[in-house]
């Protein structure tokens, strides 16, 4: 699935000390054939956010998106638990 991807580099220099992770590995997350979307509960005013579990070549990556113009827009990414459990309750 060919995607484009995109963030605000502040953001992303931020979320590296935060929760140990660039958005860099995101892509490979987001292809994952076993990967699991969801709506997030979080909002922004009036754009939806989402997020996706999925593996990423090293571990089971979580990350918050939403999508602007076709383009799906990273907010944050991190090795968290609930993802992974959430990813492995779907995968087995």
């Amino acid at each position: 699935m060919l995607v484009d991807f995109e963030c605000d580099p502040a953001k992303e220099r931020s979320n590296l000390p935060k929760h140990g992770v660039d958005f860099s590995t995101v892509p490979a997350a987001f292809n994952d054939p076993k990967r699991k979307l969801f709506p997030s509960r979080g909002r922004s005013g009036n754009e939806s956010r989402f997020q996706c579990c999925g593996f990423d070549g090293k571990k089971v990556l979580t990350f918050t998106f939403t999508i602007r113009a076709g383009v799906v827009r990273v907010i944050n990414a991190g090795y968290w638990r609930k993802g992974k459990n959430l990813y492995e309750d779907k995968n087995g």
